[in-house]
């Protein structure tokens, strides 16, 4: 297979300049228009890693879907073709930031969103929706995968920002689905309940209903409510058929808005909106029959963040090691942490537990961290496969690459004043290089702007006793930057 590299011209058209992401079967890269040059376009491919039949199909569903869409809110694609026996398709180039970001950035500063802006960024994502589902041939198409993130605001730093919709890469067209029955794809914070609990044959226009509710009532209170600590709309897609009682954990909202609410997230699809141009008329009606909104305190804390990420992690199939893994291992410790481990992926002991180091490994790695001084709520262990590779062999790099979001979303989370990586595998992903771990320890390293440092995984220690020496002397280092952070911060917080 034809590795796609910087400079390639696809089609004699389009030079490829760098990627701008990765998703769970896909890449997209900015290219040059080299016909309209200096117009810039967006390339979108499936990961040579990930190239099947199915995921061919749902790469040709995505072009198919937005080739019959024609939306200012919707990413038009311009353009597709073939690069050796890789499908590609071209789209307008975006600017700007996800919705997800501007979520982020209100929360993380305690500033509320204008009310006004809330509802016309929402009425643009339901706008473009209810095209999608009133195409008549083959049928309406679900996008199945509605979230923040996949919500793309243009110039997000003006007023007049505007969004668009992207990733159609789950739709399903006419009510053909291509999802086996009983597997789920998607981000579980945000799905329907018949979507989560694999109950293919019941997505409709409904399902994508359910998804845009969640995320108005994310943009209007800034917060994702619990009802015992976990997310309630979480707590709805893993309940029994019956659902829980919403007006339990009712936002303070205005009545007409959260009753409209409360209809789009009903448990069944046939007792919702019937579609997205029918959610969006009752949002209009409410706004005009209703009080002003009244804030709330921003109170979605890292824990619950992490929480959503985890079940995230649990509900991924990215890759082959979701066909063999028991249980995820996803993290234990302090949030906010002053120290994060880094290590490989789970070995036999966590794949039956879920809890990362948890083994013997772990036991004398929790020796190791007591003798820093350190206590428990200090630190956070995890690693950068979450799932265990069968008879504990080394992640393959399409499993590496399949699990970078899932630790790079949880290193925000936990935000570390210092980073250790265990091991090769988890040394070379994080820091990005291939140099052995030999080569690389005992020096500091950065990763997005966190002190790094590179050392022996502690199950490589248990086979190799005489290399606790230099595991212990890289760990002093760390001990002493991380007093140095500390100290630096109090000063600075008397002055």
């Amino acid at each position: 297979m034809e590795i796609i590299k910087v400079g390639q011209v696809l089609g004699g058209r389009y030079r490829l300049e760098e990627v701008l992401g990765r998703g769970g079967f896909g890449e997209v890269w900015k290219a040059t228009d080299l016909r309209l040059a200096p117009r810039l376009v967006a390339v979108k491919f499936i990961r040579e890693s990930r190239l099947s039949a199915d995921l061919t199909r749902r790469f040709q569903i995505e072009a198919r879907a937005l080739s019959m869409l024609n939306h200012p809110n919707i990413v038009s694609i311009t353009d597709q073709g073939i690069e050796g026996k890789r499908q590609y398709f071209v789209m307008e180039f975006l600017v700007g930031d996800s919705l997800a970001t501007w979520i982020d950035e209100h929360r993380a500063r305690g500033a509320w969103p204008d009310s006004l802006r809330v509802f016309d960024i929402f009425d643009q994502i339901a706008s473009a929706i209810q095209v999608a589902h009133e195409v008549t041939d083959p049928g309406p198409i679900v996008h199945r995968d509605l979230k923040p993130g996949n919500v793309f605001l243009v110039g997000s730093g003006s007023d007049d920002a505007y969004v668009k919709v992207v990733d159609f890469g789950l739709a399903q067209l006419g009510g053909r689905g291509h999802t086996p029955s009983g597997a789920v794809f998607g981000t579980p914070a945000y799905m329907a309940p018949e979507q989560a609990l694999g109950n293919t044959a019941a997505i409709c226009p409904a399902t994508d209903v359910f998804s845009l509710a969640v995320i108005l009532l994310e943009m209007l209170t800034l917060e994702m409510q619990s009802p015992a600590q976990a997310p309630w709309w979480l707590e709805v897609v893993r309940s029994s058929p019956r659902g829980i009682a919403l007006d339990r954990v009712r936002p303070n909202l205005p009545v007409q808005i959260w009753e409209t609410l409360l209809h789009a997230l009903e448990m069944s699809p046939e007792k919702r909106f019937g579609n997205a141009g029918e959610f969006r008329a009752a949002v209009l009606e409410a706004r005009r029959q209703g009080g002003p909104l009244v804030r709330l305190p921003v109170a979605l804390a890292r824990l619950d963040r992490l929480r959503l990420l985890e079940l995230e992690v649990e509900a991924c199939r990215r890759c082959r090691l979701s066909e063999t893994r028991r249980r995820t291992a996803f993290g234990r410790g302090g949030v906010p942490s002053q120290l994060m481990f880094l290590g490989e992926a789970p070995g036999a002991e966590e794949d039956s537990t879920g809890v990362p180091f948890s083994g013997p490994a772990g036991q004398l790695l929790d020796r190791m961290v007591a003798a820093m001084g350190l206590s428990p709520d200090d630190v956070y262990l995890s690693n950068v496969i979450k799932c265990r590779p069968p008879a504990n062999r080394f992640p393959t790099s399409d499993e590496v690459i399949a699990c970078r979001a899932h630790w790079h979303e949880q290193v925000s989370l936990v935000a570390p004043k210092v980073l250790v990586t265990l091991g090769g595998v988890a040394s070379k992903t994080v820091l990005e290089t291939t140099k052995p771990i030999a080569e690389l320890r005992g020096t500091w390293r950065s990763y997005n702007g966190i002190p790094t440092m590179a050392t022996y995984h502690p199950a490589f220690l248990l086979r190799n006793p005489t290399a606790k020496k230099d595991a212990w002397a890289d760990l002093k280092i760390v001990r002493d930057r991380l007093a140095s952070e500390i100290a630096g911060e109090t000063r600075d917080s008397h002055h």
